[in-house]
Formats: C-alpha cells, structure tokens, sequence
C-alpha cells in the first residue's frame, strides 16, 4: 500500500527525477496494484525515456503493469506504441483491454479502427463501451461505412453502440460544416 501511494505522489510531482524509480516498480514490483500505479505515474510524468520501458510492461505477465502501462502510454500520446496497444485490445485482462481502447482513443490513429470495431464484440460491457469511445473520436464521415455493418448485430449493445458513435459523426459532421459557414459568410 505504501509502495502504491508513493508511486501516485510521484506522479503528481511529475520530476523526472523519479522516473528510473518508478520504471523500476513498474517493472518489478510483485504487487499488481504498485506496478499498475508506477505506469500510470510515469505517463503523468510525460518523459519520453518512459515509452520503451512502458511497451514492455504491456507484455508483463502482471495485470496491474499492463493496465497501467496501458493508460500512461495514452497519456504520452506514444505513436511507436500503437501496435502493441492495438494487440492488448486482445489480452486476457479486461482492465487492460479497457486501458488499450482509451489510450487509443486519446491517439487517434485510423489504423487502430478495425481492430476496435472487432472489440466492440468483447464480451464485458464496460470495455465495449470504452471501445465505443475510441471509436467515436477516431472516425470519421469516411469511416461510416466500417461501422454500419454493426448496426444488425445480434448483440443489441453492440448495435446500440454502433448507432450513437454514427451519430456522433453525424453531429460533429454538422458542427463542422455550420462553423465553415459562419466563417465563410
């Protein structure tokens, strides 16, 4: 517990002093919850000197160290990390998956929109609505076409998720268009 809470302080001082301490938790504690909060304090420390060691606690066999890793990678906005986020939409875990589909949502990157479009099918509902969430800041008007194949699913959560992130397309699609009006005019 103490080892948790001093990784969170850490991460709310945001020195770059204590980055190689919080790698190293991050790494190697034996706790889930110390090493998932050392990843979570290092991508608030914003450092890129943490990017490669945080791709690597995607691959931990820890859970905490995953989901962490996970989210800081997010936060760090980390472009050479969009592949392995896109593979821990698959992990066992579903914090981590949760956690991959958030941080991809904050990326944004269009390669990321199949391989969240099949997440969609997850089976727990709260990783299915982060995905959700990825995807209604990823796509697009052009992206419409991958998304309204879901709208039959048998799964009705699914279809209901596809509906409002088509929507939401649709809305921000107007938004846009009735701004580049105004300025226009």
């Amino acid at each position: 517990m103490v080892r948790r809470l001093a990784a969170e302080a850490l991460g709310r001082i945001k020195s770059e002093k204590a980055l190689q301490p919080l790698i190293e938790l991050t790494l190697g504690d034996n706790v889930d919850f110390v090493r998932g909060e050392a990843a979570r304090a290092l991508g608030k420390i914003k450092s890129e000197k943490a990017i490669k060691p945080l791709i690597t606690a995607l691959t931990d066999e820890n859970n905490g160290g995953r989901w962490g890793a996970a989210e800081a990678l997010g936060r760090l906005k980390a472009e050479n990390a969009i592949d392995s986020l896109i593979n821990a939409l698959y992990d066992y875990d579903d914090f981590t998956r949760l956690a991959a589909a958030r941080a991809l949502g904050r990326m944004k990157p269009k390669k990321a929109i199949e391989p969240l479009i099949d997440a969609l099918y997850d089976w727990n509902r709260f990783v299915k609505a982060e995905v959700a969430s990825a995807l209604s800041e990823i796509c697009t008007k052009d992206d419409e076409a991958l998304l309204k194949d879901l709208l039959v699913s048998e799964d009705k959560f699914t279809a209901n998720l596809a509906f409002e992130i088509l929507e939401g397309i649709e809305t921000r699609e107007k938004a846009k268009a009735r701004l580049f009006q105004e300025m226009i005019e």
